[in-house]
């Protein structure tokens, strides 16, 4: 009579009273090296597809930097900023704008502003093309926490003169808002923007920015004049004046906000 053979017990754990099966083996040191060749080749066949696009990109900005400090009889500090950024590829073209501005009277903050900003344009034409914008701007002493807004619409280049350029462009958009009290409103909106640029002489150019966003609950206008001249190489000196205007502002709020500054331009 054979022998009765002996069971074998396998030990697994046991998870909120499941019993859980074995882990698999994990892949082979061949196997993950098979897999590692793959990633790096394919990371190089895109890196081979990308580099003729990035080859036709065509980028441009501008940083501005302006900042003053007394001390004595007076403590105040004033610090800011912007940042611009052009992107053209085809018939694309992409704008970046950040803005930073800090403001302090013996340390106590009086002027607090930031600002994003992204428009695309596609070119239908020489003259004409199409627009998409979004917006952040967070201003605590506006009488706004924040205000944002996205538009899209038409748009059109004028030439009038050689050394002088101009865009206009308007389309319908909604806007996100909250005053400081708290109140926060969602409304479409109306946006209109323009910008001229007049080159007064090879080292010098005037500059004008105009933004109009209207809704029923509030009209924002905004209006950006500049002067820059050339110092040396890439290096330019500007003067600029913002004016911003809202209809409807808390109580105790003014209604219009000027920033008048000086500022040191690196191009590239």
């Amino acid at each position: 009579m054979a022998a009765p053979r002996r069971l074998r017990r396998e030990s697994r754990p046991v998870v909120y009273g499941v019993r859980v099966a074995p882990r698999a083996a994990g892949p082979s040191p061949t196997r993950r090296r098979e897999v590692k060749v793959r990633q790096h080749t394919w990371a190089l066949l895109l890196l081979v597809a990308w580099a003729p696009a990035a080859a036709a990109l065509t980028w441009k900005g501008e940083v501005d930097l302006g900042f003053v400090a007394t001390q004595g009889n007076t403590n105040t500090s004033t610090l800011n900023g912007a940042l611009d950024l052009q992107v053209r590829y085809g018939a694309w073209r992409h704008a970046v704008r950040v803005e930073a501005l800090h403001a302090s009277d013996r340390g106590t903050t009086t002027a607090e502003r930031y600002v994003g900003d992204l428009t695309n344009h596609y070119d239908l034409s020489a003259v004409s093309y199409l627009f998409g914008n979004v917006r952040y701007e967070s201003d605590r002493f506006s009488g706004y926490s924040y205000q944002a807004a996205e538009a899209a619409g038409y748009g059109r280049r004028f030439r009038p003169l050689p050394a002088l350029k101009a865009e206009l462009e308007a389309g319908p958009g909604l806007r996100q808002s909250r005053e400081t009290t708290g109140s926060s409103t969602n409304e479409a909106i109306f946006r209109a923007a323009g910008r001229l640029v007049w080159q007064l002489t090879p080292n010098a150019k005037f500059q004008q920015r105009v933004r109009l966003d209207s809704g029923r609950a509030n009209t924002s206008i905004e209006s950006v004049s500049s002067l820059q001249s050339t110092v040396i190489g890439a290096l330019a000196l500007k003067l600029s004046e913002t004016v911003k205007y809202n209809t409807s502002v808390p109580a105790g709020t003014k209604n219009t906000d000027l920033l008048t500054s000086v500022n040191l331009v690196y191009s590239f």
